[in-house]
């Protein structure tokens, strides 16, 4: 004789939401922290092309400092671009999130169980 499967009970579906709703914040907050990361390494990397830049300004000509100058202000900008396009993809991941909740929690748990997988495999 087998047995129907039963019905899952409110505190399972409870319990089962609480689960997904701290994987999509645990998610949220890993694509956070990276792009807080790489911002970091590119504000550290803009930051020494410019001191650089400035180092080498101070020995050559005005003429061509105003080059040097040019180039500064083009790599800096190009790491302005970078760090706001990088914040900019974290809001709109947070965003996609919170207007399709439920996709996003399948996401992540198949990202969970993939990473679970991968995890047991190697012990």
């Amino acid at each position: 004789m087998s047995r129907a499967p039963s019905n899952p009970t409110r505190e399972e579906a409870a319990s089962f939401t609480d689960k997904a709703r701290e994987a999509a914040s645990t998610v949220v907050e890993k694509a956070k922290d990276v792009t807080s990361t790489v911002t970091d390494k590119i504000e550290e990397a803009t930051s020494a092309v410019a001191q650089k830049a400035s180092d080498v300004t101070s020995a050559v000509s005005h003429r061509t400092g105003e080059a040097i100058d040019t180039v500064v202000d083009k790599v800096q900008a190009g790491g302005t671009y970078v760090r706001e396009g990088v914040s900019s993809m974290a809001e709109d991941v947070g965003n996609l999130i919170r207007r399709n909740p439920l996709p996003s929690l399948a996401i992540g748990f198949t990202i969970g169980f993939l990473i679970a997988q991968i995890t047991l495999r190697r012990d």
